[in-house]
């Protein structure tokens, strides 16, 4: 189409034009396009030049470019003249006439040929975009200047947020549920340490947990396979599942016991312990062999032991024939009393009955009293008061009589006896020289044993029985029938020693070279506690020799195999 209606962005900028004059400027452009072109649109002639092919060459030639005709021409030029009419609303008609027949998508002028138009148009003005200009506008009013780009950047941003919390709640279920791993995934390591290996097993088992690596390593006195350590620790938190590593007590080899005689204990407790062997001290005393140094032991030397077996070793306390005190244990309990007669040297033995006087569970009478000079290893009887009744039977009294008779007596009454001799010159040997409990204000129960101490006259060797090839609990009758006190040394490995009124499971032979330098009952602070035990096996050694000299009250050592 021509470019008769159309204006550039130059002339819009330059000023508007009114309808009238827009119309007069068409019209001359009109005339313009064709100024020779006739009413019919015919070419005009062309010179007559005389030249044929020339003439025909143009005419072969045809123009391509679009002209109005002639007729069209005419009806324009006549509607222009109507348009340019002093009449505003005939030209405005007329127009409009002209937009429909010429096809031409003319804006309205009033809209297109305004530079204010011109900018909106550019600008924009939707709704939308007026919505977001009185946005902006707000925010400006509230000092707030919107992020340029913001529109565009807020699925972004939201995008983005979101990506932020579900990370942020990964990551706070993660840390929960590994909380409750370790905290609900763990329970407390059980206490192994001193269980055999096979106990330690189902406990760590029970306990949700598996065994580790076992180690065995060489402990004297230690019975083999005995849980040493652990990792991790008792009562440590260790996660359900994971392994325990213990350290055990080795099988012991085989050692021979070395010969300890006439050393310190210092230096007998190395011998030993050099030998994987452990030394247990046993106190004595004796007129032949100094203080502190080894007066017998047994197992004898050169006896095969598993390693880590105990050796008695009777160590002299001092001389026995320089008299002791007896200490004062009245209102003291069974335990207190025992532990400051054995301190002080001497052999408790401990009785119970009802009575009308004293404190419940308190010692309330000692035989011999407090104070008095004995000799080391000498028996103390102590009574210890188990409250009043009146349904029990009436002690009888049986100082005085012979041991023999008194026994018979007290059988009679229902009760059974036993005695322990005291070195006392002033009543005949075999006179019964006190009892306990006594015969006034007690009671017994019928079966109950009455104590008694036998006068053994002022000598105080006697000759050691043979026990040899006894049982043990009859080697221990043999060894308190001859006023001494038996002793058993333990068997296997990491057991104490047994007191005199222990049944144990050892056997013993004769040591010979050893004097009859007494040895007492009484263990050393120090040394482990005496324990009961199956009396079983046949006495293989003893110490002192048979009939060697003693003195009374001393323990002689048996060792069963």
């Amino acid at each position: 189409m021509p470019n008769w209606f159309k204006k550039t962005g130059d002339d819009v900028a330059d000023d508007a034009l009114s309808p009238r004059e827009e119309l007069r400027a068409l019209a001359d452009d009109t005339a313009a396009v064709a100024p020779d072109v006739d009413v019919c649109g015919d070419a005009p002639d062309a010179p007559d030049t005389g030249d044929a092919s020339a003439a025909t060459a143009e005419v072969g030639a045809p123009d391509t470019t679009t002209t109005p005709s002639t007729s069209d021409t005419e009806v324009i030029r006549d509607r222009l003249a109507d348009a340019l009419s002093p009449e505003p609303d005939a030209g405005e008609l007329r127009l409009e006439e002209l937009r429909g027949e010429l096809k031409s998508p003319l804006p309205e002028p009033t809209a297109f040929f305004t530079i204010k138009g011109a900018e909106d148009a550019r600008v924009g003005t939707r709704p939308e975009d007026l919505a977001r200009a009185a946005a902006g506008g707000a925010d400006n009013a509230a000092g707030r200047t919107p992020p340029e780009g913001a529109d565009a950047e807020k699925p972004r941003s939201r995008a983005a947020f979101r990506m932020v919390v579900v990370g942020a709640v990964v990551a706070l279920l993660a840390a929960a549920g590994a909380w409750a791993y370790v905290t609900f995934g763990k329970v407390p390591a059980p206490d192994l340490v001193g269980l055999s290996q096979s106990e330690a097993i189902a406990l760590i088992q029970d306990a949700g947990l598996r065994i580790g690596q076992i180690t065995e390593e060489s402990a004297a006195g230690i019975t083999p396979g005995t849980v040493l350590s652990q990792d991790p620790i008792v009562d440590e938190l260790a996660l359900r599942g994971s392994k325990v590593q213990l350290i055990v007590a080795a099988a012991g080899r085989t050692v021979r016991v070395p010969d300890v005689s006439a050393m310190s204990y210092v230096d007998a407790q190395a011998a030993l312990s050099g030998a994987q062997l452990v030394a247990q001290e046993v106190r004595t005393w004796s007129d032949t062999v100094a203080a502190g140094s080894v007066v017998g032991f047994l197992p004898i030397a050169g006896t095969e032991l598993p390693s880590g077996s105990t050796v008695s070793v009777l160590v002299s306390a001092g001389a026995y024939s320089t008299p002791i005190q007896v200490p004062k244990v009245l209102g003291l309990s069974a335990d207190a009393a025992s532990a400051a007669l054995q301190q002080a040297g001497f052999n408790p033995q401990v009785f119970t009955a009802s009575a009308s006087f004293g404190v419940l569970n308190e010692v309330i009478a000692q035989t011999p009293a407090s104070a008095t000079q004995l000799a080391p290893g000498t028996s103390v009887l102590v009574l210890v008061s188990r409250g009043n009744s009146t349904t029990e039977i009436s002690v009888p009294d049986l100082s005085g009589k012979a041991a023999d008779v008194a026994a018979a007596e007290a059988s009679v009454a229902g009760f059974a006896t036993q005695s322990w001799p005291i070195v006392d010159s002033s009543v005949a040997s075999g006179t019964v020289v006190a009892q306990t409990p006594p015969s006034k204000d007690t009671l017994l129960a019928a079966g109950d044993p009455i104590g008694l101490l036998v006068s053994h006259g002022s000598a105080a060797d006697a000759a050691v029985p043979e026990v040899l090839s006894q049982d043990v609990a009859a080697a221990v009758r043999m060894i308190q029938d001859a006023g001494m006190t038996a002793v058993v040394v333990p068997q296997g490995t990491g057991t104490a020693a047994a007191s005199a009124e222990t049944t144990a499971t050892a056997t013993a032979t004769a040591q010979p070279g050893v004097d009859g330098g007494g040895v007492s009952a009484v263990t050393s602070p120090t040394a482990p506690a005496a324990t009961t035990v199956e009396a079983r096996g046949t006495v293989t050694q003893q110490f002192p020799a048979a009939g060697s000299a003693y003195k009374i009250g001393l323990p002689v050592l048996i060792y069963a195999e």
